[in-house]
């Protein structure tokens, strides 16, 4: 079940996974692979289900390169797959 999903993402979305008192350096090929699977990612996120969401979010976070505008577009994406699911009948 996907029970708690949302309460994860969120989580996950609002950097709560993240210890704000570490200052970390990011390498520029980290930062350059990041930034390449974002566009990819962003290209992409209609694909993605609630667990590759929460990934998405995890891991750029915890690399402290969740930027307003990915953080947006994954919650819009969680919201989009939580209301078709609503939408859908239930067993």
């Amino acid at each position: 079940g996907s029970e708690g999903s949302s309460e994860v993402l969120s989580a996950a979305a609002s950097g709560n996974f993240v210890d704000d008192s570490e200052e970390v350096d990011i390498p520029p090929e980290v930062a350059e692979l990041f930034d390449t699977l974002k566009g990819e990612a962003l290209r992409r996120l209609d694909e993605f289900g609630p667990i590759h969401l929460f990934s998405l979010c995890w891991a750029y976070s915890t690399a402290r390169l969740l930027d307003e505008d990915l953080q947006s577009r994954i919650t819009k994406a969680a919201l989009k797959l939580g209301e078709a699911r609503d939408a859908s009948p239930h067993p």
